[in-house]
C-alpha cells in the first residue's frame, strides 16, 4: 500500500499536528536533552481509554489510517512514554529461564529467547540456541531465530541439521554500517568450502535477483554421512529499524517460498530475530491469501 493515498485520508486535524508537533519540538528541544524523562513524563497526554479509543477506530475504515492519526494527534513525548511502559512487557506464563542461563549465547541482553516455544537442541552441551518454533494460522511451519553470533555458528547448523531445514531466509546483511549483525556461517563464492566442526558446506550455485533485491544460493552440506542440498535466499533491501521502501521484493520472496513447499520448517532470520524475522512471518498468512485472491479471480477471467 502506497504512503501518498494514505496519508491522503487523514483528516485536516492530523495533518495539522503535525506542524504544532514541530513547533512544540523546536521549543522544547534544549529542556527535553536536559532532563528527558522527566520531560516526556511532564508533557505525555494522558491515555483514552478502551472504550474511546474503540469509538475513534470506528472513525476509520482502515486500521492503519487510525493509528498514523492518533500517532500525529499525539506528541512525540506520548510516544515514547508509551513505548518506555511497554518496552519490558511478558506476557503471562511466559519464562525465559533458558535465555537467562545463557547470555553470553545472546546477541543483544534486552532480546530474550521464550521457553515455551524455543528449539531444543539435542545431543550437546548446552541445548539452548536463540531460536523459537513459529506457527502460523496457514500451518506453515517455521524457526525464527537470531543471527548466529560467532560462538553460536555451530549450534546454528547444528540447529538446521536437526530441524531438518531445507530452505534458509536471511533477511539482513552480514556487516550493516560498521556493526556486525550476523557472524558469517556459509561461504560466498562459488565453490568455496567451510568447515564448521565436521559439518561441510559448500556453495554450488547461486542466482541474483536483483530487481527483487535477492540472492538464492544452493549449498550442499555434507555431515558425517548426509549429504543434504539447502536453498539459501539473503534479501539485502530491509534496512534495520525500518521498512523496505518497495514492497514487491517481499511478494517476490513469498512466491519463491511457496514454489517449493515443504513439510519441514522454514528457517528465518535477521540480527535479533524478532524484527524483520518476525515481521516477515507475522504477515505471511495475509499476503498468502492475497496471492490466493489474485490466482484465483486470474482463473476466473481466463474461464470466461
Amino acid at each position: 500500500m502506497r504512503l501518498a493515498p494514505v496519508l491522503d485520508h487523514i483528516d485536516a486535524r492530523a495533518r495539522k499536528s503535525i506542524k504544532n508537533a514541530t513547533q512544540k519540538t523546536n521549543m522544547k528541544k534544549q529542556r527535553m536533552y536536559c532532563s528527558p524523562v522527566s520531560t516526556w513524563r511532564e508533557e505525555a497526554e494522558d491515555t483514552n481509554s478502551e472504550d474511546e479509543f474503540e469509538d475513534y477506530l470506528k472513525k476509520f475504515d482502515e486500521p492503519r489510517l487510525a493509528w498514523m492519526s492518533r500517532t500525529l494527534d499525539k506528541s512525540v513525548a506520548y510516544q515514547v512514554r508509551c513505548f518506555l511502559q511497554n518496552r519490558k512487557y511478558k506476557a503471562p506464563g511466559i519464562t525465559t529461564i533458558a535465555s537467562d542461563a545463557n547470555k553470553y549465547k545472546n546477541r543483544y541482553d534486552d532480546i530474550p529467547c521464550v521457553d515455551q516455544s524455543r528449539v531444543i537442541l539435542r545431543g550437546k552441551h548446552s541445548d539452548y540456541i536463540h531460536a523459537n518454533h513459529v506457527i502460523t494460522p496457514s500451518g506453515r511451519r517455521f524457526i525464527c531465530a537470531q543471527g548466529p553470533t560467532r560462538n553460536t555458528v555451530v549450534d546454528f547448523w547444528h540447529m538446521i541439521l536437526q530441524e531438518n531445514c531445507r530452505t534458509i531466509l536471511m533477511l539482513c546483511n552480514n556487516y550493516e554500517g560498521e556493526v556486525e549483525k550476523v557472524a558469517n556461517y556459509c561461504p560466498s563464492s562459488a565453490g568455496t568450502t567451510f568447515d564448521i566442526c565436521n559439518i561441510f558446506v559448500t556453495l554450488s550455485s547461486r542466482k541474483v535477483f536483483a530487481e527483487f533485491g535477492f540472492t538464492v544460493s544452493q549449498l550442499d552440506v555434507q555431515a558425517g554421512l548426509a549429504n543434504i542440498k539447502i536453498r539459501h535466499i539473503h534479501f539485502t533491501k530491509w534496512p534495520d529499524h525500518s521498512a523496505p521502501v518497495d514492497v514487491e521484493g517481499i511478494i517476490e520472496l513469498h512466491r519463491v517460498l511457496l514454489d517449493n513447499p515443504s513439510l519441514s520448517p522454514v528457517l528465518v532470520h535477521c540480527s535479533a530475530g524478532v524484527g524483520r524475522t518476525c515481521t516477515f512471518v507475522g504477515n505471511f498468512s495475509q499476503i498468502l491469501e492475497e496471492l490466493v485472491d489474485q490466482l484465483t479471480s486470474l482463473m476466473q477471467d481466463n474461464a470466461r
